[in-house]
């Protein structure tokens, strides 16, 4: 009897180490598997709501054409009339005071990017077809103000441009109404579902 008393400890012992080392086993499958759903999740996620992440890829780049068009501003008398002016002195020529910038242009303001033939950039990451024009409007947003240069943004999708809307102003904006806020919308040809959406640049009574 007391022989066996060890053999038997340690056959219990034994087989307790096992059931843990089992459980840790297990505890590490489980992790694993939940981080691989996890990492699956938020790529469904993802491929699924390609419309906000065109919405934060068109915000990105108009806020950067407008910090480049800002600090091109500081060397120019004006505006130029095409966006490819902020990469590309030959599309300087032309500007909203009616004088040839070139003569001004200092250095790129922006990375390049690729323009269409009038000089202006083009967001195939948002759609084939969207491009940024840079337009002269009076009081665009209600706010009073005469004189409102705004980026514009043609042949946006619809969804991207409701997207794009709650992103800046905080609010949705798929009824064509604009709210107080730095972007602005027109609605969307009912036959192609295309939208165009506005970013302002600058203002001045």
């Amino acid at each position: 009897m007391q022989s066996s008393n060890p053999f038997t400890a340690s056959t219990a012992l034994r087989r307790m180490a096992l059931k843990t080392r089992q459980a840790g086993a297990t505890l590490a499958e489980v992790m694993i598997v939940v981080i691989i759903l996890g990492i699956l999740a938020a790529a469904i996620v993802l491929n699924g709501d390609t419309s906000s992440a065109k919405a934060v890829v068109l915000q990105t780049n108009l806020q950067t054409i407008a910090t480049g068009l800002n600090a091109m501003k500081a060397d120019m008398p004006c505006y130029p009339t095409r966006t490819g002016a902020l990469f590309q002195q030959q599309f300087a020529q032309q500007s909203f005071c009616n004088t040839d910038l070139r003569n001004r242009w200092r250095q790129p303001y922006i990375a390049t990017a690729t323009v269409d033939a009038n000089g202006d950039i083009l967001l195939p990451e948002v759609h084939p077809n969207a491009t940024v024009t840079l337009i002269l409007a009076n009081n665009a947003n209600g706010n009073g103000n005469t004189r409102q240069w705004l980026a514009q943004v043609t042949n946006v999708p619809a969804e991207v441009a409701d997207a794009f809307m709650e992103k800046c102003n905080g609010v949705q904006g798929s009824t064509g109404v604009n709210p107080p806020g730095k972007c602005l919308r027109n609605p969307a040809n009912d036959a192609n579902q295309l939208a165009t959406v506005q970013y302002i640049i600058a203002e001045a009574r």
